[in-house]
């Protein structure tokens, strides 16, 4: 019925994942004083209901297990886990939530989740969206090993509010995920920036583009778009020249090399999308896609309101 059907790297995939990340680091860092990757590690620990040891960190948040270390010293001198050994070496550290730490997670996860939904989830059907809501063999892939599922089971009893929720401790790992292999990608070619390249990538797919229709597709201050076309003006990726309808205006046109540098770079980044989407049928990868598209249009809506 379908013929070899995947998701691919878009801008408009792209910049729904990308979105996700930013917005939620922004919103968690403005209300609850936490980074993106401390709420992670809180929201894993809610849903696990027991100690977990630093290697199961590590490993299920696919983060370096220095940083798991970094992140849980951090919520430790905040009283928001409990160290559950007596070993003063922090490598041999497993831990779960304090009440305070449960209290917090709760809401945040809640209030971080609704925001979310509310700017890009509109109309969509909830029903439809757990049908391939699990996402764990997707993050398997992505780690190239299965491990313990820490966020399977049931939250712990004490934590008192259990919060509702849209998204998964799974969801959250999966875009930053994303998002770091994307980035990974990016850097081998040229020093290029994630932001530098979604420029590049973009005018290089629709053609000639003033600075304004860059930054309305891609959600990004203008200012910055500015800063990145000067980049990659220097790196000869892209040329400016007046715009034909409007005197005061530039438009920006790729090179032939920074159209050959973009199909390289898209290339990779499709595979990391094909990875992360791996699980899907045919079927649910048509929906998926077509999710992806409604988001991002729900973003401009919600863009719009502010």
């Amino acid at each position: 019925m379908f013929t070899n059907a995947t998701v691919l790297f878009s801008m408009q995939t792209t910049t729904v994942i990308y979105e996700h990340v930013r917005l939620a680091s922004r919103f968690l860092k403005k209300n609850y004083d936490l980074g993106y990757n401390e709420f992670s590690v809180l929201f894993v620990l809610l849903r696990y209901g027991q100690p977990a040891s630093v290697d199961e960190l590590s490993n299920y948040l696919m983060l370096a297990k220095s940083t798991v270390l970094a992140l849980l010293v951090n919520l430790d001198n905040r009283c928001l886990i409990h160290k559950e050994n007596a070993s003063d070496d922090h490598r041999l550290m497993a831990c779960s939530l304090s009440s305070s730490g449960c209290e917090l997670v709760s809401w945040a996860t809640e209030d971080v989740g609704n925001m979310l939904r509310n700017r890009f989830m509109r109309s969509l059907p909830r029903e439809e969206f757990q049908a391939f809501a699990d996402i764990s063999e997707d993050l398997d892939v992505l780690r190239g090993y299965s491990v313990l599922k820490l966020s399977r089971r049931e939250s712990a009893k004490t934590c008192g509010k259990i919060p509702s929720y849209w998204f998964s401790a799974e969801h959250y790992i999966f875009w930053r995920v994303i998002v770091d292999r994307w980035t990974d990608v990016i850097k081998r070619y040229n020093s290029l920036s994630f932001d530098a390249f979604r420029i590049l990538e973009l005018v290089a797919a629709y053609g000639d583009m003033s600075l304004g229709t860059i930054a309305n597709r891609l959600f990004m201050q203008k200012s910055g778009v500015t800063i990145y076309k000067n980049k990659l003006l220097k790196d000869n990726l892209l040329t400016q020249h007046p715009n034909p309808f409007d005197r005061r205006g530039l438009l920006v046109r790729c090179t032939a090399q920074g159209r050959l540098l973009a199909g390289k770079v898209r290339a990779e980044l499709d595979e990391v999308m094909r990875s992360g989407h791996s699980s899907l049928t045919e079927s649910e990868i048509i929906v998926l896609d077509a999710w992806y598209m409604r988001m991002y249009v729900n973003m401009h809506i919600e863009q719009a309101k502010l």
